[in-house]
């Protein structure tokens, strides 16, 4: 039990120090904020989603396919905002920066791993 507490508290306290070198500067690299809080940068890009998504508390989106272009989608979100989504192979393309959450809505509604184009 023990241990068990004591991963919890050091995985606590490593998310509180990811989450404070973020908020000071959102600008920084996954790679230099998980140096900084000295841990990896898989826990760090984990941590940030977390975070991101935990701060969303409803959203509703739509997909539609394109009526002109082949393989292609829209996602709509009810903040009025449109992002055009290319299907390539087992990927779905991203035109647009794409949100965790929204990543996620796609790969539950469409199937597919977002990739954003850069």
């Amino acid at each position: 039990m023990g241990k068990i507490n004591s991963e919890l508290s050091k995985t606590k306290l490593l998310n509180e120090s990811v989450l404070k070198i973020y908020s000071e500067n959102h600008k920084l690299s996954i790679k230099s904020i998980a140096y900084r809080a000295g841990t990896t940068e898989e826990r760090t890009t984990k941590f940030i989603k977390e975070y991101h998504l935990s701060l969303v508390s409803y959203f509703d989106f739509g997909i539609a396919p394109s009526m002109s272009e082949e393989n292609t989608f829209f996602l709509f979100s009810d903040n009025g905002i449109e992002k055009k989504l290319t299907k390539e192979g087992k990927n779905i393309h991203s035109h647009d920066s794409i949100t965790p959450l929204e990543s996620l809505y796609i790969k539950i509604n469409l199937g597919y791993e977002v990739i954003l184009n850069k």
